[in-house]
């Protein structure tokens, strides 16, 4: 047991063959149910999938010490955006997060789960950075997360 590791990067290259896969997604979401320590996790190209990306964030409503969580570069699908958009509506730790797609898997987000993500955006005011790049919506669904940005007050800062 490790008391003292604060952050962990474990970005792949995407290939399969050596990804840690929604296998090893869960086991990170099992070791943070436990972890008190860590404070940024990276998965980045990892091909974590919705289930990976579901155990993850469901990790976010119990675990009270991470603050930066990358999953960016993933195969995370409508599902799996679905169930972090809403554990971050009540999740108050998480300060950086990013999502943002990949190329690989690239799907129109729903109006609904772009709309959830707005409200994240607008409601959890300790969330200062939050990537959503290469994230596909609607106009209308840009246009949300645009002026939940702009409805946020001055003194919560967002990149």
């Amino acid at each position: 047991r490790n008391s003292a590791l604060a952050t962990l990067l474990l970005d792949g290259s995407g290939r399969s063959d050596i990804a840690i896969g929604d296998a090893g997604a869960d086991k990170m979401a099992s070791m943070l149910a436990i972890n008190t320590t860590l404070t940024a996790l990276s998965l980045g190209s990892n091909n974590v999938g919705d289930s990976g990306a579901s155990a993850l964030a469901d990790q976010m409503l119990v675990n009270s010490t991470l603050t930066h969580l990358t999953i960016n570069n993933n195969l995370v699908g409508i599902p799996g955006a679905e169930r972090m958009a809403n554990v971050l509506l009540s999740n108050a730790t998480l300060l950086h997060i990013s999502v943002s797609g990949d190329s690989r898997n690239s799907q129109l987000i729903p109006d609904s789960t772009a709309h959830k993500l707005a409200h994240v955006l607008e409601t959890n005011r300790r969330v200062t950075k939050f990537d959503l790049s290469r994230i596909q919506c609607s106009p209308e669904a840009a246009c949300a997360i645009g002026m939940a940005i702009r409805r946020r007050p001055p003194t919560s800062a967002l990149s």
